[in-house]
């Protein structure tokens, strides 16, 4: 769905993802689970690409912080899912003036703190935690979500932990590599066995997806809509293979 439009500016950008996004009676749990299209991400891109005009005038930025903050998001969601890393948004930052880094460093972290969205108790403090929240916020990349419903499948089997753990840090972490560079393991491990239990639940049949989604309330929308969609699948080639077998 288009809710920006290319004619619009960015205040008005600002103003439309305010209400319509960011607004205290909308819940989303990330920021990637906006419901933006390819066509207003071009659009938001586009139009803050253009505040570099303002560089002498860093103020400036301030009148548009949410744009700044989505769209920074956004990137790193592209990143991930285009490259499997976040290089060039790094590189970018690195190339920025230091004291427009501590700039645009202070402003997304009271941005977060203003409209109340997640820090995921990570110290933002400093350049990698506020990238590890970014991060947080772009979530898993949706091509690798079937993998890690497989992987996490295959875990239903095992009752020691430790074969749980291993699994988690010889085929989930490398999935993920270029978190580990911003984000603590333990963080890593808890969406781990978040994502573990919203499988258990989906497969029970005993949860409808509105019920998912409340007893989940951290857990990002996209991870949960395609958790139920893998056990959808599984059951619906469940099916099929009974009645081959009939």
């Amino acid at each position: 769905m288009n809710i920006l439009d290319a004619n619009m500016s960015l205040y008005e950008i600002e103003n439309c993802l305010e209400k319509q996004c960011f607004h205290s009676y909308h819940d989303f749990r990330i920021i990637g689970d906006l419901d933006l299209s390819m066509d207003d991400l071009e659009c938001l891109s586009y139009k803050v690409k253009g505040l570099r005009r303002f560089a002498v005038d860093l103020s400036t930025y301030e009148t548009y912080k949410l744009s700044l903050l989505t769209a920074c998001v956004f990137k790193i969601k592209k990143e991930q899912e285009i490259m499997g890393n976040i290089y060039f948004l790094r590189k970018v930052y690195n190339n920025l003036p230091q004291h427009h880094t501590r700039f645009v460093m202070e402003l997304l972290k009271d941005t977060l703190i203003e409209y109340g969205i997640a820090t995921f108790n990570i110290d933002t403090k400093h350049f990698n935690g506020l990238f590890g929240v970014l991060i947080n916020h772009a979530g898993i990349p949706e091509h690798l979500h079937g993998n890690l419903y497989d992987l996490l499948d295959e875990t239903l089997q095992y009752n020691e932990v430790g074969l749980l753990e291993s699994k988690f840090r010889k085929e989930f972490v490398p999935h993920l590599n270029w978190w580990t560079q911003y984000i603590e393991e333990q963080k890593m491990w808890e969406l781990f066995i978040d994502c573990r239990n919203l499988l258990i639940d989906c497969k029970s049949n005993e949860f409808a997806k509105e019920e998912l989604l409340k007893k989940y309330h951290w857990v990002s929308k996209n991870l949960i809509q395609n958790c139920v969609k893998w056990c959808n699948e599984c059951e619906y080639l469940s099916q099929e293979q009974r009645k081959i077998l009939v």
